[in-house]
């Protein structure tokens, strides 16, 4: 399962690639698409929250219905 360091690493990961693209624009969003069992689902949100969330423009995290 993801910690929330992996999430910290991850938006480090993300920082860097916004930042040399070199775009012109002033927001970066993010979207995450989340294909996880329910029962990470919270972790994963709050992790996501505390410490991925875009600096600037808009944060989305899009949740797949689990089937089975």
């Amino acid at each position: 399962m993801l910690a929330a360091e992996d999430f910290a690493k991850l938006n480090t990961d993300l920082t860097a690639w916004e930042e040399s693209e070199d775009n012109g624009a002033n927001a970066q969003n993010r979207v995450f698409y989340l294909a996880i069992p329910p029962s990470v689902f919270g972790p994963s949100c709050t992790s996501i929250k505390a410490s991925a969330m875009a600096p600037t423009g808009w944060t989305r995290v899009i949740v797949e219905k689990p089937f089975g």
